[in-house]
């Protein structure tokens, strides 16, 4: 059992995950029990981070008497929460097995990211699956394994731009659940070479309920045309759509676009580079 931590180093910039929220969630891990509520976070460009209870308490108790039960297309849940896709390939495994089960124990739900399932993530009942452009893995039993299908078209981290998991990431594990050679660079194209229009989207959301008798969800990246986008995508039969906002992150962005970003000295450079 874990019951220490290395200490943090102290942080002189005002990133969102400083060290008082770190600190926040190792104590969670090892107390397992709500104790705090932070205040918003004023300066932060992502929207969430400064959203705020409009009364604020700090009391919080251990057995709230609202209940937050709802459906989500079907789907009973004890709360509206889904734990966002996170591949195997990215994350390695063990972690993966940890958020599908967690969603199971919470009556919640969870993504399965790109990739291939992994024969323990398979187990779970609430998974999302993900229909990705490269589709790594991915056959008519693995989709049948999920509760719901997401088919990816884009994400926060590097929205319009494909997948590229390093070669040294391709473990023999990963290698056989999504089907390619141990060592070698798994890369993703930027689009699915079956959907170039609204109308192809809605053909393959249309093919894969129909194979699966499962709800399809559509994964998009939070741009400026997000609600045209999102109209779309509506009107093309989708069961829900799963906006991804910029705070995310990823360790399969194509090395070029990795590079730029790497060179950026400042966070203002690092956004100009982004966007460019």
């Amino acid at each position: 059992m874990i019951k220490d931590y290395l200490p943090i180093p102290k942080q002189t910039d005002n990133e969102f995950w400083n060290v008082e929220r770190l600190e926040h969630i190792r104590k969670l891990a090892l107390i397992g029990k709500p104790y705090k509520i932070f205040p918003s976070w004023g300066d932060s460009l992502r929207v969430l981070d400064r959203v705020r209870f409009k009364h604020e308490d700090p009391k919080i108790s251990e057995n709230p008497s609202a209940s937050t039960r709802t459906e989500v297309v079907g789907i009973e849940v004890s709360s509206p929460l889904y734990l966002g896709d996170m591949s195997y390939g990215a994350l390695s495994g063990n972690p993966n097995i940890v958020i599908a089960r967690v969603a199971d124990l919470t009556e919640t739900l969870a993504g399965t990211g790109e990739g291939g399932l992994h024969p323990e993530v398979a187990k779970s009942k609430r998974i999302f699956v993900q229909w990705a452009s490269a589709r790594f893995g991915v056959d008519i039993d693995v989709l049948m394994h999920g509760a719901a299908i997401v088919v990816k078209i884009g994400q926060g981290a590097k929205p319009g731009i494909g997948g590229h998991l390093p070669g040294s990431k391709v473990t023999e594990p990963i290698s056989l659940t999504r089907r390619i050679p141990v060592g070698i660079d798994a890369i993703s194209p930027a689009p699915h070479h079956d959907i170039y229009s609204i109308e192809d989207l809605g053909q393959r959301i249309e093919a894969l309920k129909e194979a699966t008798g499962k709800p399809v969800f559509v994964k998009v990246a939070a741009t400026n045309y997000i609600p045209y986008i999102v109209s779309g995508i509506a009107r093309m039969g989708a069961d829900g759509v799963i906006i991804d906002g910029h705070g995310a992150g990823t360790g399969a962005t194509p090395i070029v676009i990795r590079n730029v970003i790497c060179s950026c000295n400042f966070y203002e450079d690092w956004l100009t580079c982004s966007l460019f």
